[in-house]
């Protein structure tokens, strides 16, 4: 009886052994779906750390169908296998780290952030935790950007860019008014432009400079 204990013992042993336990990983290769004929659905590579093995095209969980937030080589990722083999990887998580650490936020705060692959560059979404939402574009280390609008907690919206062009109708409705407080007022049609500059009002043929 003891023998017989001690054998299923070992063979119980032997088949746990043999169930892969999941993994940390580098993503090494990206294979998104970017056209109508490739068979990619967002995978990657993934080289497991402490062993050098690499596991190619490995699935990656999303949130819900038709979600896209690819990784990017180099990230650090969470390997599991299905029913324990190594056959059926899949990357089910990723993580910030000393060389990748995620971008300055406060409590509460909940921000996305995307990092441009080959450059610094870094566009941001951000719901602070006052209510404030905020995008910016090309958002540098000192803070500043390159455009941004701000929805503020108190309900305004506030643009921040080098040219705003508006292809339609500009509407300013119950008293509002409409102040620009540096530089021209120019509005054009029909070949004639009227500028208003401070307390000048001038009108010309021709439409404004681009």
């Amino acid at each position: 009886m003891t023998s017989m204990v001690e054998l299923i013992r070992a063979v119980v042993r032997r088949e746990l052994a043999a169930l892969r336990p999941p993994a940390l990983g580098v993503v090494t290769g990206v294979h998104p779906h970017s056209g109508d004929g490739d068979e990619f659905n967002d995978e990657v590579d993934v080289r497991l750390q402490h062993e050098g093995l690499t596991l190619a095209r490995v699935p990656v969980a999303v949130a819900q169908p038709g979600t896209v937030a690819p990784l990017k080589n180099g990230d650090l990722v969470l390997v599991q296998f299905l029913a324990g083999s190594l056959a059926q990887p899949l990357v089910t998580a990723c993580f910030h780290h000393a060389d990748d650490r995620p971008p300055l936020h406060a409590e509460g705060d909940l921000v996305i952030e995307h990092r441009v692959p080959g450059d610094d560059t870094r566009n941001q979404l951000r719901f602070a935790a006052d209510g404030t939402i905020r995008i910016d574009r090309d958002l540098g280390a000192n803070g500043t950007a390159k455009a941004s609008v701000v929805l503020t907690k108190d309900g305004d919206v506030e643009v921040t860019c080098g040219t705003l062009r508006v292809k339609g109708n500009v509407v300013v409705e119950e008293d509002g008014d409409l102040t620009v407080s540096k530089g021209v007022f120019r509005a054009s049609d029909g070949g004639k432009t009227t500028e208003i500059s401070g307390t000048t009002i001038t009108g010309k043929p021709g439409g404004p400079s681009a």
